[in-house]
């Protein structure tokens, strides 16, 4: 299929701070954006790690996209003989599968965990379910095996960037924003037992700008960290692995992101008239293109608009954002009904000069 590109080109400098810039304990660690997915700060952030508990995040937001929150759930015996963190749940109770997500993110129970995977769609399903989630979401470098994170008779695996991925994927939506960021939640089963959960993850119990995350620990694995952070501008995603002193680092680097870069409008949301013959549609940005952006970067951005020629369908394209030769954000440009546009090339070139 024949393509035209419309480029607009600019000089760039550089788009990920080198890992010498500051030092972060952690084996391997990311800093990304959470809307763009821009990588703000890396440090092997493609090395495949064993998980441990922030495996979790993959498991509560599956069942949340899947299960039905607000029906009961019959605690299993299986569930109940998991080892490590727990929940304590009691054979034969019920209890609503929303608050098993509750005491998923805020406790890491790993019998929470076995009768979510359980009950949602089948343990081994649920398992299956994990990893096409994985594939959807971009992480190329992840498997898992269990619901727990735990790895003494199967092991899930990932990466500091995939992890950040999935963090900024499920942040995306609203219940498991709104479990992750709880610091306290309180629950009564079908037999009158009641819990009350405090939040592991120190970062979300001091409140401030942190707005989740999840933590994790095997012998094997090390500590694993994941945290979110918001100063009402930028949301920002933290992911270590094996980090001894991983509240450091997850600090350091949220300082780090929110003190140099700030939210910037690569391209707001609009109609685009092309004076072209080669095409017969309307081409159309759904929503604005913001990344963030030190001060030195903001006017050294390569825009590249590649779209097809007299297509039918609905996304007739796509716009891609590079730093340094590198993509950092893709966008759909689509095919969008409406009155004529008086915005010629020329003028969508003008906006693009920021």
């Amino acid at each position: 299929m024949k393509r035209i590109i419309l480029i607009v080109f600019l000089i760039l400098i550089t788009n990920i701070v080198s890992v010498n810039a500051f030092f972060v304990g952690a084996e391997t660690s990311i800093l990304m954006d959470i809307d763009s997915n821009r990588v703000i700060f890396e440090k092997n952030m493609n090395k495949r790690m064993k998980t441990a508990s922030i495996a979790k995040v993959m498991t509560a937001i599956v069942a949340i996209e899947n299960g039905f929150l607000d029906e009961y759930v019959k605690v299993s015996k299986e569930s109940v003989n998991q080892i490590g963190s727990k929940i304590y749940l009691i054979e034969d109770d019920e209890i609503m599968l929303l608050d098993l997500i509750y005491g998923l993110m805020l406790r890491s129970g790993n019998d929470s965990a076995y009768l979510i995977a359980e009950s949602v769609l089948g343990y081994d399903e649920f398992v299956i379910e994990m990893n096409e989630y994985a594939k959807r979401i971009g992480m190329k470098n992840s498997t898992f095996e269990n619901p727990s994170g735990l790895d003494e008779n199967s092991i899930n695996y990932s990466t500091a960037y995939d992890m950040a991925l999935l963090m900024s994927y499920a942040m995306k939506n609203d219940v498991f924003r709104d479990i992750t960021k709880t610091r306290v939640h309180s629950c009564t089963t079908k037999n009158d037992m009641r819990y009350v959960w405090s939040n592991k993850h120190r970062l979300v119990q001091s409140q401030g700008i942190y707005t989740g995350g999840k933590t994790g620990y095997t012998k094997s694995a090390g500590r694993t960290l994941i945290t979110t952070a918001s100063d009402g501008d930028l949301d920002l995603v933290v992911v270590t692995f094996n980090g001894s002193n991983d509240w450091n680092d997850h600090s350091l680097l949220f300082n780090y992101g929110f003190d140099k870069f700030d939210k910037y409008t690569v391209m707001k949301s609009q109609a685009l008239r092309i004076k072209n013959n080669l095409y017969d549609y309307k081409p159309y940005i759904e929503k604005d293109i913001t990344v963030p952006l030190r001060v030195d970067e903001r006017d050294e951005i390569d825009l590249k608009i590649y779209l097809k020629h007299n297509s039918d369908s609905y996304v007739i394209g796509k716009i891609i954002v590079y730093l340094n030769n590198e993509i950092i954000i893709e966008r759909n440009v689509y095919n969008f009904s409406m009155e004529k546009s008086q915005l010629t090339f020329f003028d969508f070139i003008k906006r693009v000069r920021l």
